[in-house]
């Protein structure tokens, strides 16, 4: 049976403890020398840059790696296609943000961050995680990922000193991701591999038609992520979004060591889907159990210790009952994304992300109707309970959507 490899996950992992750590102490750093205003503006405006990166991914990065794991040999052929489709796709990205901001009634530090930040998308696509994924070398997709955080947290730790430099920030984004880059593209052709774009015929028909359902699938999930820290600033204001801010980057943080272990899984389930469809089942029970106990232990630890947790990372300042409240219920995603996870992967490397898509878009109709009221009548612990009942949606119809592929195909034994 082909299976993840022990070593990969363990470089994921080392590479995901320095990834996450270094950004949560910039995180920790800006928490103790900004006021929770500033917080809720400056997570408002990442929020924001995080549909940029995924509008620029549109689901190619897992479609490209998926076909490299499948076929090495059209490694050159979808880094090219992918690449050059991705480099006009961020420039469009950053002509809607500037336009926004100069339409919207929107406050002038957030105008600033924004435009600011999205300057780090022309970096996006040259961010190759996903080709040094498709081929099983978890050190080149960890490495440079970690040196972008920390290229961040010496940036912050240099030029913020409190609320006035606020707009500085997106100087350290814009730092971490060209050196990511332009390590990302060293390390790709130091393996052997020619590095080219074609701008003029980057549009790529089939490409579009295999990728997109991913994409809009990942999109979703960004809106189920990080709209409600959106709607708490237009809601409740730029104090409690700040408020907000820490229990959810926490979790965050906790969601990201979860994509660690998938992101490991993934290749072995997309060779499995291919080469032996009946051990694809072996593995995503294996992954099931495993990935949803541990989320289980982490959901009980956050809740025991939110108080100190929050306390720890951006002061005594943000430790109110509403943050409190809203971070315990934000940490019972972990066992439920976990869960969807295996499901979701399992439609992916069969080729079914379509299906994926509309189990997404059922989840995203469900927040979007119990976001605003929710919010507004029970403040940030309604907002975090809205996007804990549409993940508990969106994983059961997941699942349901899995299992009758699995039995059409005979794959569950």
């Amino acid at each position: 049976m082909v299976k993840p490899k022990l070593t990969n996950l363990l470089v994921l992992g080392g590479g995901e403890i320095a990834t996450r750590g270094f950004s949560f102490l910039a995180f920790s750093y800006l928490g103790h020398n900004l006021a929770p205003e500033d917080m809720g503006l400056y997570g408002s405006a990442l929020a924001v840059l995080m549909f940029g990166m995924l509008s620029i991914d549109q689901g190619l990065g897992i479609h490209g790696s998926r076909g490299i794991a499948r076929n090495p040999a059209d490694t050159n052929s979808l880094v090219r296609r992918i690449v050059s489709v991705q480099v006009w796709l961020s420039t469009g990205v950053y002509g809607l943000i500037w336009l926004s901001t100069a339409i919207l009634p929107l406050d002038p530090t957030l105008v600033i961050l924004l435009r600011g930040l999205g300057l780090a998308l022309f970096g996006a696509p040259f961010l190759l995680n996903w080709v040094f994924q498709g081929h099983n070398e978890m050190f080149w997709y960890a490495i440079p990922m970690a040196t972008r955080q920390l290229v961040f947290l010496i940036i912050v730790l240099l030029l913020v000193r409190g609320p006035d430099d606020l707009t500085k920030l997106p100087l350290a984004e814009i730092g971490g991701v060209a050196l990511a880059s332009l390590i990302f593209v060293q390390a790709y052709r130091k393996k052997g591999f020619e590095f080219a774009i074609d701008l003029k015929s980057s549009w790529d028909r089939e490409l579009f038609k295999e990728a997109l359902p991913i994409g809009a699938s990942n999109l979703i999930w960004a809106l189920r992520t990080y709209l409600p820290i959106l709607i708490v600033l237009g809601t409740l204001g730029s104090h409690d979004a700040g408020l907000f801010e820490p229990g959810h980057r926490i979790i965050m943080v906790f969601l990201a060591f979860l994509g660690v272990y998938f992101t490991n899984s993934f290749p072995a389930m997309s060779a499995a889907a291919v080469h032996a469809p009946q051990e694809l089942w072996v593995l995503i029970r294996s992954t099931l159990k495993m990935s949803v106990l541990a989320c289980m232990i982490g959901a009980l630890a956050v809740t025991w210790a939110s108080k100190l947790l929050i306390g720890l990372v951006v002061g005594q300042e943000y430790i109110t009952t509403e943050s409190l409240r809203s971070m315990v219920l934000l940490a019972w995603l972990l066992p439920v994304v976990a869960c969807r996870r295996c499901a979701m992967n399992g439609l992916i490397v069969l080729n079914h992300q379509a299906s994926e898509f509309r189990c997404s878009l059922g989840g995203l109709m469900l927040l979007v109707v119990l976001l605003i009221p929710m919010t507004s009548h029970f403040g940030l612990g309604g907002c975090s309970s809205s996007i804990l009942i549409a993940e508990v949606f969106a994983t059961a119809i997941t699942w349901m959507s899995f299992n009758r592929l699995a039995k059409k195909y005979g794959i569950k034994g």
